[in-house]
């Protein structure tokens, strides 16, 4: 393990020129990226946008052996293995889009050295022969990306993130780092106890987004509102949240009629649409998402001009994450 605090700046800012592209961190990386090197469990609240994987993609680089990363969504892990991929670091991703054939090939890559970072659901962790080859392998790092779905979703339908913490029975010595864009201090404790972080260092910026303005609308008539919206926009590419499927197909066609490039998304359809759906919002082909809450958990697309929320969201947690992916650019973007 490194030590020395220089000598970990120094090593971060070289991979950070050559792999990113930038010369500095955003404010707290750098903090947190040392906290990881030295073998402190971590918490890391970044707004979205903040720059949240870079604090342990990096020290995944620099720490010896692989580097578990544990995440809710297919496509969030193929959008983050692509991309480190296009760095040129060696990252892989296991989930049931993958064949057996596939998954075997990873895992002896992982085991002679091959990858940095292999990504995961904490479904997959319940998997007994998963668990088998997992110890054959050795781990320097755990992170848990958008760690507030231990307390959103392992309580409910995902169990399996209440299970995250006997990875510790696995590997002791593996640190852990755990990030979300927002949490309470209910789900920070859940996050430290099913994840069972050690003394945890928690590091947490401002959620304000200065670029966000925030507004308010009392209508009846929501479908005349929202095409008002999006007419009044030069460049339009946004997300419409909206509670219902059969609302979201609604809304999908009907802007599609009036000549908005639109696609809906949610939970009904099935993987490779959404999958397809996805990616071309994220090249450009689709100026708007007309989806449920099940879009848009990682979406690193800089550009969203609006995000629109059809219906209240069921807390202020989930409206600051969804709200949170417009403007990731800097640039000024609105929240409806």
């Amino acid at each position: 393990m490194v030590n020395s605090i220089e000598h970990i700046e120094n090593q971060a800012t070289t991979h950070l020129k050559e792999h990113w592209g930038y010369d500095d961190f955003r404010p707290l990386q750098l903090e947190v990226i040392t906290q990881i090197l030295k073998s402190k469990d971590t918490i890391v609240l970044f707004p979205t946008g903040g720059g949240k994987s870079i604090t342990f993609q990096i020290p995944a680089l620099i720490l010896p052996n692989l580097s578990l990363v544990i995440t809710p969504l297919i496509a969030l892990m193929d959008d983050q293995v692509k991309n480190l991929r296009d760095k040129g670091i060696k990252a892989e991703a296991i989930h049931s889009g993958k064949s057996f054939k596939e998954v075997e090939r990873i895992i002896e890559n992982c085991r002679w050295g091959g990858i940095k970072m292999l990504y995961i659901s904490p479904e997959r962790l319940g998997n007994e022969r998963f668990q088998d080859q997992l110890r054959q392998i050795d781990i320097s790092m755990v992170a848990i990306d958008e760690a507030h779905c231990i307390s959103q979703w392992g309580h409910d339908f995902r169990p399996a993130y209440l299970r995250i913490g006997e990875l510790s029975e696995i590997w002791p010595s593996a640190v852990k780092i755990a990030l979300t864009a927002t949490a309470t201090p209910n789900v920070i404790s859940d996050i430290e106890k099913y994840g069972c972080l050690n003394k945890p260092e928690v590091f947490k910026k401002s959620f304000k987004r200065e670029n966000i303005s925030l507004h308010v609308h009392h209508t009846q008539r929501k479908y005349e509102l929202i095409k008002k919206l999006l007419l009044k926009m030069d460049d339009v590419n946004a997300i419409v949240y909206i509670r219902s499927r059969r609302e979201v197909q609604n809304l999908s066609i009907l802007l599609s009629e009036i000549g908005f490039k639109t696609g809906y998304y949610h939970a009904g359809i099935s993987f490779a649409e959404r999958q397809k759906v996805q990616n071309q919002f994220m090249n450009g082909e689709l100026q708007i998402i007309c989806a449920t809450n099940a879009f848009g958990m990682g979406l690193d697309k800089g550009n969203v001009r609006q995000v629109i929320h059809f219906d209240v969201p069921p807390s202020l947690e989930e409206y600051v994450q969804e709200f949170g992916r417009a403007g990731r650019d800097g640039l000024l973007s609105e929240a409806h």
